[in-house]
């Protein structure tokens, strides 16, 4: 951190220190933090959009974030084919919810943590080791999944 508080993430990219962001843990963009750093971000496929998640299963628009007066994220689903979920609740379209620190959002296979420093627990070690702890969780379900698959084809061809 520099002393106008600012870190280096994403391989060299500015990131202002206190600013909500979101952390993508699966999906196309794994790997990538994107700083909230306008009043209203878009998430979709176009390109047009803060957030462009390139899937097919992303709606060209697909949910929106805006900042609230009071200071807190909101997320609202923009009507998708396949939803927007929050902690794995499917967000009903056109109805704003408010984000916490630490909130699991999935727009088709993609995740992303929501982290908002200033309304965390005031630790930023401690919200890193849980937001790796989330992303190890999901990465290995992921992987449970993907060997129970194997184990039934490889079944299904022994008994062939």
């Amino acid at each position: 951190m520099d002393d106008l508080g600012k870190t280096l993430v994403d391989g060299g990219a500015v990131r202002e220190a206190g600013r909500a962001s979101v952390l993508v843990a699966t999906g196309p963009l794994k790997g990538t933090t994107y700083d909230l750093a306008s009043e209203v971000v878009t998430v979709g496929r176009q390109a047009e959009n803060s957030i462009c998640i390139p899937s097919e299963r992303v709606t060209r628009r697909h949910c929106t974030l805006r900042l609230q007066p009071n200071g807190r994220w909101a997320l609202k689903d923009e009507g998708s084919l396949n939803g927007t979920f929050v902690n794995e609740r499917r967000l009903p379209p056109d109805t704003w919810r408010e984000l916490v620190h630490g909130d699991t959002i999935k727009v088709a296979e993609t995740v992303l943590f929501f982290s908002d420093p200033r309304k965390g627990d005031g630790t930023a070690s401690g919200d890193a080791i849980r937001i790796d702890r989330q992303a190890a969780h999901l990465e290995a379900q992921r992987l449970l999944a993907g060997f129970t698959d194997l184990r039934s084809i490889s079944r299904s061809s022994r008994s062939s």
